[in-house]
């Protein structure tokens, strides 16, 4: 019985993630890396779509349709469901190891979690991670 009580913590344990402490650096080619690792993240997290601009990055899984009855007709609305990443929004950006994957965490100036992207090793972690504080950088002033 004594040994299900030492159990327990091990079990709880291994479900946290390790943070990585990372300094971001500039990189060449920032929408090229946000694309790719968003696009090799694992199969129930990978987007359907990707669009990076100079603003922000937005990826998602689709759209719904909503429709709309009308007076005279039916209104049919696409609505895409997704995240929208503001580069400026972000205030630093974290690194956690969790059992064989890296997941990267944009963090806003209240610590919310803006988004968690799921990579499968260090390095390519690591290059989101500059790519998106370079894509900071860049963006233009104002909203």
């Amino acid at each position: 019985m004594k040994s299900h009580y030492l159990l327990i913590p091990v079990l709880l344990l291994s479900a946290c993630a390790t943070r990585i402490h990372y300094q971001a650096a500039a990189v060449n080619s920032p929408q090229a890396i946000v694309e790719r690792v968003l696009y090799e993240q694992p199969d129930k997290k990978r987007p359907e779509s990707v669009n990076v601009t100079e603003r922000y990055v937005e990826f998602g899984s689709g759209s719904n349709a909503v429709t709309t009855p009308g007076f005279n007709s039916v209104t049919t609305t696409a609505i895409r469901k997704g995240t929208r990443l503001y580069y400026r929004s972000i205030a630093e950006t974290r690194l956690y190891q969790k059992n064989r994957w890296f997941v990267v965490e944009p963090r806003s100036s209240g610590s919310r979690t803006l988004a968690q992207i799921y990579v499968e090793d260090e390095q390519n972690a690591k290059r989101l991670i500059d790519a998106l504080a370079t894509l900071k950088e860049r963006a233009p002033e104002g909203e």
